[in-house]
């Protein structure tokens, strides 16, 4: 039978290669919720590691408490907070020294704590440390720096964000994987501040350049920014064209991912742009299975004002969106970024 180091359990999940025939079962269930972690499919992930038994290898020991605390993180529930600190420290003591890869995941998951909590301190103290445990090819650090520059928004720090993230994408170039974090959360930033051609640009470089390297949600992502992009741009061309790679991703994607969610919310602005509001109504309800966050459906919900209801209903919502907040876990900067977006498209209404 194989033997897999926690460090290859780790990456098999991150880079969906094949996994080894004839596994150790714990040693499969590990793989299996690593994987299922990663892609937020959190049912699978949550049955994989509750038929987990005690005899784990030790040197997997660490992986437990680690996905454990990854779940709590993206399940979006502040009120795991404590439960997500107390899986952090239970793999930091069980990680062996050589494992990199589990230290560094667990002191990312702590900064990503952090974020939520508006505890940008302690995010900001944390992100070396991911860095300094992690070797030096290991795609956490992408996720580390991208968290850097969510502490920067937080901070209200928007041109050190965006110069940070420019820098990354200058630096991953010829990465598929980290072009496209990093060139999503800039064009994300690029949106939300009205840079609809900087936006779309941004996406488009990496489609370019890696397009057919690149995972399906990943193109998903692309294709749904440069969609928004050339929405609110009012470039008709590339909305047209976006608006029919990004059905045809979606037909052919059946993952359940929150990202085919968001998808399908852009393909709802998209439609009632058309005047189609019986497509944008039904788009709207296939988001709303997929993107299952109080946080998701709450932009869901604004979205629906904006697209079908009164400058009322839409003021209304933000309005609860910032009563909310702290019971949803949003971090000050996801409330000023989607507050911004709600009241922009509002107001383009």
């Amino acid at each position: 039978m194989h033997s897999l180091s926690a460090e290859s359990v780790l990456r098999l999940a991150e880079t969906r290669e094949p996994l080894p025939e004839h596994l150790p079962r714990n040693t499969s269930l590990l793989c299996r919720a690593a994987r299922s972690v990663d892609l937020l499919d959190l049912d699978n992930a949550r049955l994989a590691l509750d038929s987990l038994s005690s005899d784990i290898d030790p040197a997997l020991a660490a992986l437990r408490p680690l996905l454990e605390a990854q779940y709590c993180l993206r399940r979006g529930n502040a009120v795991a907070t404590g439960p997500i600190e107390t899986h952090i420290q239970e793999a930091l003591q069980l990680c062996a020294d050589q494992d990199h890869a589990v230290r560094a995941r667990a002191l990312l998951v702590r900064a990503s704590a952090a974020l939520r909590r508006d505890d940008f301190l302690l995010a900001e103290t944390t992100l070396p440390e991911v860095v300094q445990a992690a070797r030096p090819d290991d795609p956490v650090r992408i996720h580390a720096a991208n968290a850097w520059a969510s502490v920067m928004q937080g901070l209200g720090a928007w041109h050190e964000a965006e110069y940070t993230l420019r820098r990354l994408i200058e630096l991953r170039r010829d990465d598929p994987v980290g072009s496209a974090i990093t060139a999503g959360a800039y064009a994300r930033q690029c949106l939300d501040f009205g840079k609809y051609s900087e936006a779309l640009s941004i996406a488009e470089d990496v489609l370019t350049r890696h397009e057919l390297r690149l995972e399906r949600l990943s193109t998903i992502r692309l294709h749904t920014l440069a969609l928004e992009a050339a929405i609110e741009g009012n470039n008709e061309t590339k909305r047209t064209h976006y608006a029919q790679s990004l059905c045809l991703d979606l037909a052919q994607s059946s993952s359940g991912h929150y990202l085919e969610g968001f998808g399908y919310r852009v393909l709802a602005l998209d439609a009632s742009k058309t005047g189609d509001t019986t497509k944008a109504r039904r788009y709207l309800n296939l988001a709303s299975g997929l993107m299952n966050t109080l946080d998701a459906q709450l932009l869901l919900e604004a979205t629906e004002a904006i697209l079908f209801g009164s400058d009322h209903d839409y003021e209304t919502t933000l309005a609860k969106l910032r009563v909310q907040s702290n019971s949803l876990g949003l971090t000050q900067a996801e409330l000023t970024l989607i507050a911004h977006g709600v009241r922009r498209a509002g107001e383009a209404g």
